[in-house]
Order: structure tokens, then sequence, then C-alpha cells
């Protein structure tokens, strides 16, 4: 058995049917999940609109799981069970071959066997490389030392072979995940992707995939120019098997990536299609209406935050009004003198 799953909040959906399609079109002998850090929303109807198996991340046994959306913010929040859902698919499949993961927002256009060629013999872990070649020192975005601070490899994918023989891989990440999986990139943390920098040292069944048509996206097009045949190509020699549409909004089509200003769609006109197609397949999901659902996970922290907060405020009036009235003036006389 073969399995991909992505994991999102409902708001996601749209890119996330539009992944599965792909799939389902590319490499049907794949079955395709959905793990929703969210709960079910009223708003969707998941068997007609989406019409793939939903799993809820409150459901497959992570420990505590409420102190994690209480800690982590929504970004942090779904990155953190990443390891969790391939603990969850490998003690559910016991003929599970090969599992692997992909972001919502990417899409796979070619045979996945590439994928799988790479992960023969001893090697059962792929990763794939932000960039593969140098990019100019000239101020413009993204930059080298980037992924310095946010991770040599980008883990929108990963593939497994074998996993039950990588259990001890999983927990290992989950456990750094469940406890520092934060966005704190001057602290040395960046949700689940930093410690893959690990990878390769603590395991020596790790391959680093040298293929230019694995995980394309907007970090490295310096190094990756599509041109279309009969399929798309990567620099005229290389299939393009899956792109990563990172960091594209739906509402602001004529920006190619946010946060990077090194191409647009001015100077890489072998993008405009790629792009074009995905939005409008984008929009037959339903992507207006979807992309507005409020996660249930970001109102309840939303409201855990407030009322800690009301909590602390109401413990201050208490103190201060125990304390004396030098106590006061001297409090009263510190919050002017810091205006």
């Amino acid at each position: 058995m073969k399995i991909i799953f992505t994991i999102c909040s409902n708001n996601y959906l749209a890119q996330a049917k539009a992944l599965g399609d792909s799939i389902a079109k590319s490499n049907p002998d794949y079955q395709f999940f959905i793990g929703l850090v969210d709960q079910l929303s009223p708003e969707i109807n998941y068997e007609t609109e989406i019409g793939y198996p939903i799993i809820l991340c409150n459901e497959i046994d992570i420990p505590d799981f409420e102190s994690l959306w209480k800690k982590y913010n929504i970004i942090e929040l779904n990155t953190c069970v990443k390891p969790f859902f391939l603990e969850y698919f490998t003690h559910q499949y016991a003929d599970l071959t090969h599992l692997m993961y992909f972001d919502p927002d990417t899409f796979v256009f070619g045979n996945l066997n590439a994928i799988e060629a790479e992960l023969s013999g001893s090697k059962e872990i792929i990763l794939t490389p932000h960039i593969l070649t140098p990019i100019p020192l000239d101020g413009k975005m993204p930059n080298e030392h980037l992924f310095l601070n946010f991770g040599i490899y980008n883990l929108g994918f990963i593939g497994i072979k074998n996993p039950s023989s990588n259990l001890d891989f999983f927990k290992w990440w989950g456990e750094r995940t469940y406890h520092l999986g934060y966005d704190k990139v001057v602290e040395g943390l960046f949700v689940d992707q930093l410690w893959m920098n690990y990878a390769p040292i603590f395991k020596n069944n790790v391959v680093i995939s040298q293929h230019y048509g694995l995980n394309m996206g907007p970090w490295n097009l310096h190094e990756r120019f599509l041109s279309k045949k009969d399929v798309w190509m990567v620099n005229n020699h290389s299939e393009l098997i899956f792109y990563h549409f990172s960091n594209y909004k739906y509402n602001k089509p004529e920006i190619l990536a946010a946060y990077y200003n090194r191409f647009t769609f001015e100077n890489r006109k072998d993008l405009v299609e790629l792009y074009h197609d995905y939005a409008g397949l984008l929009n037959l999901n339903n992507i207006q209406k979807i992309s507005k659902i409020p996660c249930y996970y970001v109102e309840l922290r939303n409201e855990f935050v407030n009322k800690t907060n009301e909590e602390r405020q109401k413990e201050w009036e208490n103190t201060y009004k125990k304390m004396s009235i030098s106590s006061k003036i001297k409090f009263k006389l510190k919050q002017y003198l810091k205006k």
C-alpha cells in the first residue's frame, strides 16, 4: 500500500483538493488523505466539495493535544503534528510500503516513480534541498542565508520507504515539534523544518535528492526554468514531477510569491501558464468561500489567551488594592517616567 497525505485547516482545503486531484490523475496507485488541523465545519460538504478522507488531528492519539493549540499559532500547530501523522499512518496500515507528505499548496504533475527510484537499497528517507546551486549575492530575495535560518531542506515534502522501520525517526522528530515547534528563528527554531538539517547526520538511510523536477518552487527559480512539450520540463532535461506554489495568494494573482522579489511574472514568462492554470483550479474548488472559513483552534486559542489576560489583569488589580499608599505612589511614578 502507498499513501500520500497533506495537513491543513479548513481554509486551505481548496488547495488540498487540487493536490489530491493531481495525485489521482498522475499516480492512481497512491491513496490520498487530508489531516485536518481543525474541526469539521457546517459550511463545507466534505463528501461532495472535497471528496477525500479527512482525519482530524485531535483523533490520532497526540498526547495532551489541548496544550498544543494553547501554545502554538496556527502555522506552528499545522506543522508540529506532521510526525504524529507519519506515526498514525504507519500504525494504521501494516502493509504500508511508501508514505509521502506534501504541503497542500503543492501540485503533482508527474509520476512519483522518480521518487521511488531514489529510495533504492538502504535509502528510506528522501529530502529535497531548497536549492541545488548558489544564488547571486545581489541583495534580492530569496538568498542563500535565508535557508541557513529556515532550513536547508524544504519540508513541504518528505518521502518514506518502509515507514515501520523508521518509527524511531518519527518519534525523534515528533518529540521536538511537540515541545519546540515554534517559529522563533532568532532562537534557532523554525517549526518542523529546521530539525531536518540533522537528518542526514543522525540517519544513514537518508537520500538528498538532486532531481530538478522535485519540489520546484519560488526559492529555486534562479536555477530552474520551465518549458512545455507533451509535459512540463525543467531546464529542458528533467520532467517536472511536482511544483510548490508557496506564498501564492489567489486574491493577488499578479504576485508570483509574497516575500520574494527576485522574480516576477514579467521576467519569468515561463511560469505564467503554470500559475494561471493553478489559479483556475483553486477557483473551481471554491477557494473564495473556503479560504474565509475561520479555524476552530485559532478561535479557541484567542479565547484562551484573552481569558488568560483577563485573569492576569484581575490578579494585578487585587494586588494593587493591597499595596500601601507609598507603594502605589512609587508605581504611578515609574509608569509616568516610562512615558
